[in-house]
């Protein structure tokens, strides 16, 4: 799962999700934010798709184990409205974009933190740089060249066994870390000093 955290407006996260969301037809594409996959009815939305892009991350806490295992791909159960419960295996890749890190409500282990990669969106592009609907007009003007993009990137991570992490997302990483579980942050501190 990947979080494009970008703290102010208008520097370019919601272009990216438009961009990611243009790779695939609609059918194969959901938004269902971290705090929502706790909801039967909500994770049933997962069921299929491909890409999970959600335009927030939300403020409500996220539960842990229903977080991690959606992200890992485990069976899950799930229900639609006046249907019985069934359960499926994720398969969406998951992408969210956010302004503030919630808070995990049990907390952040490593299981949860090994599945996550921050990518810090610090540039508030200037409104005379700004191209309206950038993100979607990649997708259909240049979508032999996205898709040879995202084909690549996608090699790359399955031959290192995960994503490039920047220092930028290691450093947000961390202070979300201490945000979520500061007893787990403390005994994880490699400078602390147990007497």
């Amino acid at each position: 799962s990947v979080i494009l955290l970008g703290e102010t407006a208008g520097n370019g996260k919601s272009q990216v999700l438009n961009m990611m969301r243009g790779l695939l037809p609609a059918s194969g594409v959901a938004s269902v934010a971290p705090a929502e996959m706790a909801k039967e009815q909500r994770r049933a939305q997962l069921a299929g798709v491909r890409l999970n892009a959600a335009d927030e991350l939300g403020v409500e806490a996220i539960r842990s184990d229903t977080f991690k295992a959606i992200i890992t791909g485990d069976r899950i159960s799930a229900k639609t409205v006046y249907k019985p419960p069934f359960e499926f295996f994720p398969e969406a890749f998951h992408v969210f974009a956010t302004n503030v890190l919630p808070p995990f409500a049990d907390g952040m282990d490593r299981g949860v933190r090994r599945r996550l990669a921050i990518l810090p969106f610090g540039r508030t592009i200037p409104v005379e740089e700004r191209i309206p609907d950038l993100g979607r007009r990649i997708a259909i003007e240049e979508a032999d060249a996205l898709l040879a993009m995202a084909t690549a990137g996608a090699q790359r991570v399955l031959q290192q066994g995960g994503f490039t992490q920047i220092a930028s997302g290691r450093e947000r990483m961390a202070e979300w870390i201490v945000l979520s579980d500061v007893v787990a942050a403390f005994f994880e501190d490699e400078t602390a000093v147990f007497i």
